[in-house]
């Protein structure tokens, strides 16, 4: 009951096809609008077909349906490549010694398997948001309303989400499994683009291995809290207030922090509070909510771009890729494009006093990537597309706000970093910036070198390095400043801030490892084994899930049972009522009228989950119940009558799983 909606052979088939498609399409791009080296190109290629298919499959469903939007964004990306072959006028079109690479494309098989396997038996975080959401896509809801309140657009990186879209319309996979998929296939991608991209900089394979392990396992360091003496425990404790999953384990943080973690959908081995982290998860922890595509794109750029020269197709692959940036890591789109125009300003100038000279032509593609994906991140969907909605929206005087998911932005002070498990953490207090700096980790110290060398990167021409630098500076500081309405969110800006430091400095450090002393590499070492020891612990829980499945903590066989026999069966406009709304979101792939935000029920939504009164319910939209045991037993007597012997009809048979039960109630005779 996990895999497929129906088995369809051809259906797969014709969706192998499409893939084939656009990684040749993605392939051809790269050998003939980028200058890559050929044991890169391979991997480089379906990489860049991976992130253009969501690009343009994204904007071609703003007009005809999904289906035909996937077809037409496979076969634009052949076409692009065929153009620039007839621009380039390079022969061959491929190059043979390409294939040589074939492990690459064979490790990224088996590592999305390997992740595919361990995703069995996790259901965590954002299962909530994430599932929903992508059933309601791949039903035909791209760009996303918001699956709570179909009468608004969800303001949300739906990036990757594209892709698992994709897994649903037209592979028949169910929403969680397609979702599983999709965040291995894009954490496959960070491993093996991650080894290729410190190989090609340090031209040693063990380089490449030790640099994968330390992009992959980074993280904060929680788990140095075990050394201090528990008075000292006591003493943090004061300063520090416990918030969200960290209340569900205890009040106390030297009891908490020895705890596991109490999350749903975590497996048989609970995670250990110590060794997860509010601020600086791992790559691997992408396990557990949106995906690793800002990884895969930063990987992407590197290796297309190492310096600044960029042709004219260049400019229009790279404003994609910008675009699907914006459209799943919009923080990190925003930043890395004003460091971006701030190097651009800078460059300029420069050629103006000719310290050195830059070729104009060059310094107008790298603006048409600026303005191109500026333009797009303002109409193509997402979170900064709704933001500009709701701007534009109060500057001509319409509605407040025709997004959900949207909070406001203001000043933070005392300056301090918000942690999704201890709160803000003031920068006045030193305990609370002890607790900061070892909740950031070791890789925070890099901070001076990576400034360092992109201010050193941008003398040389390697202005997209630089920006990442820069907008890593920028996302770190960002949050200090500045808070946001569900401040939890603020916790991606330095996350991702401090893994592009580590991104651009990682093969500096393999080379500076082997020309300075000893006491500098045995001090690489310790750096090494700090950033790299709390992930491995998570890792090897995370393993242990591999021989326990689960659909995600809400949804069990029963309803994966329905799910099959009715997803996308009712009509566009069909509500149906269900305590956990989401929940019914995800198995039948249509959009509910029940909470105004993520975690705010609209007025008479809760009466109606204590009292589902059949002729109430239906005048209040809802066509259907939704209804499990659970509620059943806290539904009044008189209701419960009427359910069963009134107006009320039962779809199909009720299903079961152990000591579960659901059951589809139709009232459309209510009325």
């Amino acid at each position: 009951m996990y895999w497929l909606i129906s088995f369809d052979p051809l259906a797969i088939l014709l969706f192998f096809l499409q893939s084939l498609i656009w990684m040749l399409g993605g392939w051809l791009i790269v050998t003939h609008a980028f200058k890559s080296r050929s044991s890169e190109r391979l991997i480089t290629g379906v990489a860049t077909g991976f992130l253009l298919f969501i690009g343009f499959s994204n904007l071609f469903s703003h007009w005809v349906s999904i289906t035909i939007a996937f077809w037409l964004s496979s076969l634009f990306i052949l076409a692009m490549g065929i153009v620039f072959i007839w621009k380039s006028g390079q022969r061959p079109w491929l190059d043979r010694k390409d294939l040589k690479s074939w492990p690459h494309c064979l490790a990224l098989g088996l590592l999305t398997w390997f992740f595919f396997s361990i995703q069995l038996g996790l259901g965590l975080f954002d299962d909530f948001e994430q599932l929903p959401m992508i059933s309601i896509m791949g039903a035909g809801d791209i760009p996303p309303h918001f699956y709570l309140d179909p009468d608004f657009y969800f303001a949300y990186h739906y990036g990757l989400q594209v892709w698992a879209a994709s897994l649903i319309n037209q592979v028949k996979l169910l929403p969680w499994s397609a979702w599983d998929l999709t965040k291995a296939v894009a954490i496959a991608f960070t491993l093996v683009l991650g080894w290729v991209y410190v190989k090609r900089l340090t031209r040693n394979s063990l380089a490449a291995w030790l640099g994968t392990v330390l992009l992959t396992f980074a993280s904060g360091t929680r788990w140095l809290f075990l050394f201090l003496p528990y008075s000292t425990l006591i003493q943090i404790q004061e300063h520090l207030k416990l918030v969200n999953s960290a209340t569900d384990i205890g009040n106390e943080f030297a009891s908490v922090i020895v705890s596991p973690m109490a999350m749903a959908g975590q497996g048989l081995v609970p995670f250990p509070f110590a060794y997860h982290n509010g601020i600086f998860t791992p790559v691997i922890s992408v396990l557990g909510h949106s995906g690793a595509i800002p990884y895969v794109i930063a990987l992407v750029l590197l290796l297309l771009v190492p310096g600044s020269h960029i042709n004219f197709p260049a400019m229009l692959v790279l404003s994609m890729i910008f675009g699907v940036m914006a459209l799943g890591a919009e923080n990190m789109f925003t930043f890395i494009w004003i460091a971006l125009f701030i190097i651009l300003l800078v460059v300029i100038i420069r050629n103006r006093k000719s310290v050195s000279y830059i070729p104009p032509h060059r310094l107008l593609y790298w603006a048409g990537v600026l303005v191109i994906s500026a333009v797009l991140s303002a109409f193509q969907g997402g979170f900064i597309t709704e933001t500009v909605r709701g701007i534009l929206a109060g500057l001509i005087g319409g509605a407040a706000t025709q997004s959900s998911n949207v909070y406001e932005f203001s000043l933070r002070w005392p300056p301090g970093l918000y942690t999704a498990h201890l709160g803000v953490l003031s920068l006045f207090k030193p305990l609370e910036i002890l607790t900061l700096v070892i909740e950031l980790g070791p890789v925070l110290l890099l901070g001076p070198m990576a400034i360092y060398y992109s201010i050193r990167s941008i003398k040389r021409g390697a202005w997209l390095p630089a920006s990442l630098g820069i907008g890593g500076a920028l996302l770190i500081l960002f949050p200090f400043f500045v808070a946001y309405g569900v401040d939890r969110s603020t916790t991606r800006l330095p996350a991702t801030g401090l893994w592009l430091w580590l991104a651009i400095l990682t093969p500096l450090l393999w080379q500076m490892m082997k020309t300075r002393g000893r006491i500098f590499r045995d001090m690489l070492i310790v750096f090494y084994f700090v950033t790299v020891f709390g992930a491995v612990n998570i890792f090897s829980v995370q393993m242990t899930t591999m021989p326990n499945p689960q659909n995600s903590y809400f949804i069990n066989p029963a309803d994966a049972r329905f799910a099959r026999s009715y997803y996308n069966k009712f009509p566009s406009d069909i509500q149906i009522l269900d305590r956990i709304p989401y929940r019914a979101v995800t198995i039948f792939g249509r959009a509910v009228k029940a909470y105004e935000s993520v975690y705010d029920p609209l007025p008479g939504w809760p009466a109606l989950i204590e009292n589902p009164d059949p002729e109430m319910v239906y005048a209040a939209g809802f066509q259907y119940i939704y209804m499990d045991e659970i509620w059943w037993a806290t539904v009044p007597q008189e209701t419960r009558d009427e359910l069963e012997y009134g107006c009320a009809t039962y779809v199909g048979t009720p299903e079961y799983y152990q000591s579960t039960s659901r059951w589809l109630i139709d009232l459309s005779n209510c009325h």
